[in-house]
């Protein structure tokens, strides 16, 4: 993954769109705080639409990146407007990264856009996915998680 993620930053720099990293590798009890303040908060059926409880979370898996324009810049959905969140969502798939929660899926996804929020799968399955039109979620399922 390291070594795709600093071809994917490289390929970013190159093209005038940079990229940082702001939040990846998150443990349970980390998790279980940030989801915990959110519930205190927004309250438990908010918190719930945006946040995924201890256990659930892509972070907790440690191939989940949330990217900005730089250090320090707030996650926000602006990010899929800017140059370089635009110049992830069409190149993203060729470092093996694939954004979770892509606008208007969220009925596959789970969850509401998110467009700095990427999985890491591996440049041949991210392929894969990309080439499907699915949601990542949507694609695992189909291929792994049911008897054929």
């Amino acid at each position: 993954m390291i070594a795709d993620l600093k071809a994917l930053a490289a390929a970013g720099r190159k093209a005038g769109k940079p990229l940082a990293v702001r939040s990846a590798y998150r443990s349970y009890d980390y998790q279980k705080s940030l989801f915990n303040s959110y519930v205190r908060a927004y309250g438990w059926d908010k918190a719930i639409k945006f946040s995924a409880r201890p256990g659930h979370s892509e972070h907790q898996l440690g191939t989940t990146i949330d990217f900005s324009v730089g250090p320090g810049v707030p996650l926000s959905t602006k990010f899929g407007d800017s140059p370089s969140g635009k110049w992830l969502a069409k190149h993203g798939w060729k470092y093996g990264f694939i954004m979770s929660y892509p606008k208007g899926k969220k009925y596959g996804s789970c969850y509401s856009f998110e467009p700095w929020h990427w999985r890491y799968y591996g440049r041949d399955l991210a392929r894969k996915i990309h080439e499907s039109g699915q949601v990542p979620r949507r694609y695992l399922y189909v291929r792994y998680e049911t008897a054929h």
